[in-house]
């Protein structure tokens, strides 16, 4: 889309009362009236929309939202803001909050509720969220003011005396004497900046401006080499928020400071498309390729481009498991395995938060289905059942090990890293539904929604149940006729195609899977699109075991249902690997002679999303439901699978 270098008076005047663009994660120019200053270079092809212009309406994400809201109104800003209140010499209020943010990580979620806010703000216009943003920027300003100096952090000066002075002793989780703190500084910086362009809150920027003049002023001492040294030790994507300022401001020296995080030792292989990543940290990785993303955009550096594209396919298809995740223990495994790595401690939250970042990124390069099926599955099946209906809570490892049952966090005593991402992930469901450019439409995912299109005079209502039904409907409203295309994403999982109808008449269109079918036309008022994506039962078999399947329906995940035998009476822990040595009992296995689940599988008769095997469980039949919607059971994801032949030669496998 073409740059929009001027913005009406009237435009301006909007920035000004009104969120200025909704989403801190892209920063794009087009469509924010004025945000950023720093036009987009590298060749993008479609962009998402503000947060504040797509509405959720009632949905599974709608509730997820809502829960995710009522928990962080549970949370106090002034707890949050301890750690800020004791750097600086100032009077704390309140207690410290407990876990994660009693270590010298302290600090760390203060940040991820600041942009939790911001995104809240954003998709809900909420007043509440606003005025916690105001209050916590203020506040902030006022750490800032009391250290004179620029810093605005939670992490002990004194590691940053050593650091600026060389003195680095650089690890995985530790420089300069502190645990990750570069890392614990993007918090506040990304929250510095969400709270700018989600909440229109100038303070927040000249905040983080400052913030980052302190920093740039220290680390201009170290040489290059040093720099790569500190980079050793895990640092967020202090490259993207670096580059946001730029974007922001179009203060050059915050684009130079952005690219000195460039960890050669790990971007240069992939900028060769080498796969290396077997045994790296996954969250300590996927935010610098989240940073690389965001300069190829403000520099088009074709070497940014390669290393986030080649990172996605390898992660994808050869990394991932079929909810999304992407790691064991917190690291990526062998490229081509998944069977082996079925565990307590695997699947880690935030590594699909971040992928779901870099998804988003290249998918508005190159609009490409696989991206948006990706997306999809993780959304569905990771990221909605990741939330704890009951508390708020999230998971942190998101278990796929046979037998085993999710731990929720515990509401004021973990403050995981993954409790940062999460209250995020379940406040931005309506950052990717739609995409555009100046002629075109996408519509990414099938959510209840809303869509203010401002720039075409448009609104988009999308009517759907999916994914208990396969039809979704989308409903024109427009003072005057408007002409552009919409695409209609055609996912990997609609092997019968598509049926498209307009106002009642059924269109010729080509649907192939993993594509997107074009409807392009002059729209007028009332105009009605019905998209039929037939479902089916199908088999998802490991990439390194064939006889090791998961059930999908659609793109939803199905578990197995295998009740509470042997659990604790409450499956919220502060301990994120809590429980994890407790022994399962012992799981079923499928006896199938057909890869058609249809063949062994039946609905449920009254619920769409309830399905039972007949006669293939060993032994004992089950019945599978989303793994989204399991809580507070145990469950199994990947099935042992033998044909009967199989089964009755070999006895001594039989549980």
């Amino acid at each position: 889309m073409k740059t929009k270098l001027t913005v009406s008076f009237i435009l301006m005047l909007a920035v000004i009362i009104a969120p200025m663009a909704a989403r801190a994660e892209s920063l794009r120019s087009d469509g924010y009236a004025g945000a950023t200053k720093v036009p987009v270079v590298g060749a993008v092809q479609a962009y998402p929309f503000d947060l504040n212009d797509v509405r959720l309406l009632p949905s599974r994400f709608k509730t997820a939202m809502d829960t995710d809201k009522a928990y962080m109104l549970k949370l106090d800003v002034d707890r949050f803001m301890w750690p800020f209140y004791e750097r600086a010499g100032l009077p704390v209020k309140g207690e410290r909050y407990g876990g994660w943010e009693m270590k010298d990580v302290v600090g760390h979620t203060s940040g991820h509720y600041l942009s939790a806010l911001s995104l809240m703000y954003a998709s809900t216009g909420d007043p509440e969220m606003k005025r916690r943003i105001d209050y916590m920027v203020s506040e902030l300003a006022r750490v800032q003011q009391k250290n004179g100096n620029g810093y605005a952090g939670s992490v002990r000066p004194e590691v940053w005396t050593r650091i600026f002075a060389g003195d680095l002793e650089a690890g995985a989780w530790g420089v300069g004497g502190g645990y990750v703190p570069w890392y614990v500084l993007h918090k506040t910086f990304a929250g510095l900046i969400d709270a700018y362009v989600c909440a229109g809150n100038k303070q927040a920027l000249d905040i983080a401006c400052a913030f980052a003049d302190w920093a740039k002023k220290g680390t201009d001492k170290l040489s290059d080499e040093q720099f790569q040294t500190m980079l050793l030790c895990e640092y967020g994507p202090m490259n993207e928020v670096l580059a946001n300022l730029y974007a922001l401001t179009g203060k050059k020296e915050y684009l130079s400071f952005a690219q000195r995080f460039d960890h050669k030792i790990i971007l240069d292989p992939l900028a060769n498309k080498i796969d290396q990543l077997q045994g790296k940290h996954v969250n300590t990785n996927l935010p610098k390729i989240i940073g690389c993303a965001r300069l190829y955009e403000l520099t088009g550096n074709e070497r940014y481009a390669t290393i986030a594209r080649f990172l996605w396919d390898s992660v994808v298809d050869n990394h991932s498991m079929a909810p999304g995740g992407v790691d064991h223990g917190e690291k990526f495994f062998a490229s081509g395995e998944e069977a082996n790595h079925l565990a307590s401690d695997g699947c880690e939250t935030c590594a699909v938060y971040n992928m779901l970042k870099v998804t988003r990124e290249v998918f508005g390069w190159q609009p490409d289905a696989k991206y948006m099926d990706y997306y999809e599955r993780a959304l569905y099946n990771q990221i909605l059942g990741s939330q704890d209906p009951t508390s708020g809570g999230v998971t942190y490892f998101y278990s796929l090990k046979p037998g085993h049952f999710k731990i929720y966090s515990s509401p004021f005593d973990a403050m995981w890293c993954c409790v940062g991402t999460g209250i995020e992930n379940h406040s931005k469901y309506a950052d990717t539904i739609y995409y555009h450019n100046a002629a075109a439409l996408w519509v990414n995912l099938f959510i209840p929604s809303e869509l203010n299109w401002k720039e075409k005079g448009v609104n988009i209502k999308q009517v759907t149940q999916f994914p208990e039904k396969d039809t979704t409907v989308l409903t024109i409203s427009t003072k005057r006729n408007a002409q552009f295309t919409i695409n209609i994403r055609v996912p990997y999982w609609a092997t019968a195609g598509a049926e498209v109808k307009i106002n009642g008449k059924a269109q010729k269109v080509v649907a192939k899977p993993q594509s997107y079918l074009t409807l392009a036309r002059v729209w007028k008022n009332d105009d009605k699109i019905e998209v039929r994506l037939p479902m089916s039962l199908h088999l998802r078999y490991a990439r390194d075991d064939k006889k090791m399947a998961v059930i999908m329906y659609g793109p939803i995940t199905l578990a197995g249902e295998l009740g509470r035998e042997g659990m604790p009476d409450s499956c919220v822990s502060s301990d994120p690997k809590a429980f994890s040595q407790l022994p399962p009992p012992p799981v079923p296995t499928l006896i199938i002679d057909s890869n058609d689940p249809s063949k062994w599988i039946k609905r449920v008769n009254g619920d769409l999303l309830r399905f039972q095997t007949v006669n293939a469980g060993k032994p004992n039949d089950v019945t599978l439901i989303p793994l989204s919607d399991i809580h507070d059971q145990r469950y199994t994801v990947y099935w042992k699978t033998m044909t009967s032949d199989q089964w009755d030669a070999q006895p001594l496998l039989k549980p």
